[in-house]
């Protein structure tokens, strides 16, 4: 059995922590997005972060919202989770529409 792979479940989720800038502008620098998304997800999960857990099943639910909305509309939309609606708000300005994005703030 092959391990699940974490943009099956989230397809269009994005981690906002700081690891997904470039603002050092180093050459060769390369956003992996499935690492950060399953490296946030797993440290979630082994340190029990309640604040983090929430903020993944909230972005479960934005996705499966988000699919849905696709498939009865053929609308896209952006979605934003976060402690902070500005906070969210000014992340994802930018941002692609087709895109979920997770803000993190300790």
């Amino acid at each position: 059995y092959a391990s699940p792979n974490v943009l099956d479940s989230f397809p269009t989720t994005h981690v906002a922590d700081g690891a997904d800038v470039n603002d050092d502008k180093k050459p060769g620098w390369h956003y992996d997005r499935p690492k950060s998304l399953q490296s946030f997800i797993s440290t979630a999960c082994k340190m029990n972060d309640e604040h983090k857990l929430k903020l993944i099943i909230a972005a479960d639910l934005i996705e499966q919202l988000r699919g849905q909305i696709k498939e009865f509309t053929k609308f896209s939309c952006s979605a934003g989770i976060g402690s902070s609606k500005a906070r969210v708000k000014n992340d994802e300005m930018g941002k692609e529409e087709k895109e979920n994005e997770v803000v993190v703030s300790d």
